[in-house]
């Protein structure tokens, strides 16, 4: 009697035989690396032997065996089980290639923090390498920013970004439609915020750019000769700095509407808070903004994470403590007077002090 067998579709076929390779490659990875980390324990030591030792056991075992036990490689060994002397700290995710790599870094925290970055983004050896020599030139850039504070006349980064102040205040009639197709006249706060229920709003030209004025109670609108480069201004209130280039704040759209946002500074690129250049970056914008009266944003439409680019620009206060252990950057007035011509403009000022580098795109 003949047995029918079901013959199954390609799909789970080709899955059945990935995970039986997937299967057999980790546990290659992971006996390679125990081998490795074995070698590596041994050798550790081998100034006992003299000079000659790591030499000698590469010739007799590359005869033996081949490849893979050049000077070079054992002498990674020595240092993969110093770097990790216990061998239960590694992870069957990461391969030889992988902890060759991660062993030539020397802090442990730095380490460990690119091994569970690695581990988290499923990062091939070449990801790795270049995630690492990323972070070193990031690194080079603060280290010369740095050598270079305070001394006047000089800047990091000759790139210069053309950025200035609107007015704060100015808002622009537009026409909106309701879901019926009923058109209505309405006042563009930005950030996607519109306001219809104005007295005198439906009497106005869409396009029309007015000053807000008045109270939410009573509000008052007058019309002004304005370029379209100066809307979307605002005064704004910072409630903390997330990293060197991205800052959460509470905005004062007007009519006593206030919005809170996470917004992206325009043109620049601050290194990740994963390295020490990116905790400065962030450390930088926190004393720069510690004390000073309300920033004021202009924004420039939003990034891929639909966050809104900006340009910040503050007043420098000579005055204010920069002794706080945590600064208090909530505490400030966002009704004062704020002056474009003695304002400073922060994203340059990342620039120039190499906190940051300059980046060309959308966010």
């Amino acid at each position: 009697m003949t047995i029918a067998i079901s013959k199954p579709d390609y799909h789970s076929l080709l899955s059945d035989i990935s995970a039986i390779y997937e299967t057999s490659r980790k546990q290659f990875n992971k006996i390679l690396v125990e081998a490795y980390w074995q070698i590596g324990r041994r050798i550790a030591y081998e100034a006992e032997y003299g000079e000659r030792f790591i030499p000698k056991l590469s010739d007799d075992m590359t005869a033996k065996y081949g490849h893979g036990f050049s000077v070079t490689n054992l002498k990674y060994m020595r240092q993969f089980y110093l770097a990790y002397p216990a061998i239960g700290h590694t992870c069957d995710q990461l391969g030889w290639s992988h902890y060759r790599v991660l062993a030539s870094i020397k802090e442990k925290k730095v380490r460990d923090y690119y091994e569970q970055q690695a581990i988290k983004e499923r990062w091939v050896v070449k990801d790795l390498k270049q995630k690492l020599l990323d972070d070193k030139v990031e690194r080079e850039i603060l280290n010369n920013g740095l050598k270079r504070l305070g001394a006047p006349g000089k800047s990091v980064s000759s790139a210069r970004l053309k950025g200035a102040p609107g007015e704060p205040g100015l808002c622009r009639i537009v026409e909106l439609k309701d879901m019926h197709g009923h058109k209505k006249r309405a006042l563009d706060l930005g950030f996607r915020t519109y306001k219809v229920d104005i007295p005198g709003l439906a009497g106005r030209a869409p396009g029309e750019i007015v000053r807000l004025g008045g109270t939410p109670a009573g509000p008052r609108l007058t019309k002004v000769s304005a370029p379209k480069s100066d809307l979307y201004t605002y005064r704004a209130l910072v409630e903390r700095v997330v990293d060197g280039d991205t800052i959460v704040v509470d905005v004062e759209l007007g009519l006593g509407i206030v919005a809170n946002k996470r917004l992206r500074l325009r043109g620049i690129d601050a290194p990740e808070m994963s390295t020490k250049a990116g905790q400065m970056a962030k450390g930088f914008v926190e004393r720069t903004l510690m004390g000073v009266d309300s920033i004021v944003i202009k924004t420039y439409g939003t990034d891929q994470w639909d966050r809104y680019l900006v340009d910040v620009f503050y007043t420098k206060m000579e005055n204010r403590s920069l002794k706080l252990e945590k600064p208090n950057i909530r505490a400030v007035d966002p009704t004062s007077n704020f002056d474009p011509l003695s304002s400073v403009f922060l994203n340059q000022e990342l620039l120039e002090q190499g906190l940051a580098r300059p980046y060309i795109g959308k966010g």
